[in-house]
């Protein structure tokens, strides 16, 4: 699903009226009326589809496919922009959630997400992009120490079949986009 089409469905449930909105993207429609601890887990899904979405390189990490038109955006204004949304919706999310319902597990699980979405926001805050994003690439880290590292045989991209080797083709094509 595009990234657009997922925030845009999900727009409505983080509607800050109040209103009890229609869960979005199907992942949430499985949430039961007055289950707490099913929201929390329907919104770790909800969170990780959209990070994958919006985050490529990540996906690549955990043995997936990503999206070569993500890939190129890694860097980009729109990867900011998506970012800093996508952790705005998570933190409205998790506040229709009323932490005491929760079991003690997912009381600990809410408490972690909450405080890594709030790191996430202060670390895609405009602020900080301001000082980070001028210098994406240095001799410590960056796409330029990692590509060679996800692209090499036994690395994060597969190359178990030929399809593997047309997406690793496409994903070298947007290399230099970035």
């Amino acid at each position: 699903m595009a990234l657009a089409a997922l925030f845009a469905a999900s727009a409505a449930y983080a509607d800050d009226a109040g209103e009890d909105a229609s869960p979005p993207l199907g992942i949430l429609a499985e949430v039961t009326a007055n289950s707490a601890d099913n929201r929390l887990m329907a919104l770790f899904r909800d969170d990780a589809q959209r990070e994958d979405a919006i985050r490529p390189l990540g996906v690549l990490y955990r043995g997936g496919d990503a999206d070569p038109a993500a890939f190129a955006r890694t860097f980009s204004e729109a990867q900011s922009a998506a970012a800093r949304q996508s952790v705005a919706r998570s933190l409205a999310l998790l506040k229709r959630i009323d932490r005491a319902a929760l079991t003690p597990e997912r009381q600990i699980s809410y408490d972690v997400f909450l405080h890594s979405k709030q790191e996430e926001r202060t670390f895609v805050s405009p602020q900080v992009e301001a000082l980070t994003a001028v210098r994406p690439l240095n001799h410590f880290s960056g796409l330029h120490i990692e590509f060679p590292t996800i692209m090499a045989k036994g690395g994060a991209a597969s190359y178990d079949d030929i399809d593997d080797y047309r997406r690793n083709l496409a994903l070298l094509q947007a290399f230099p986009t970035l």
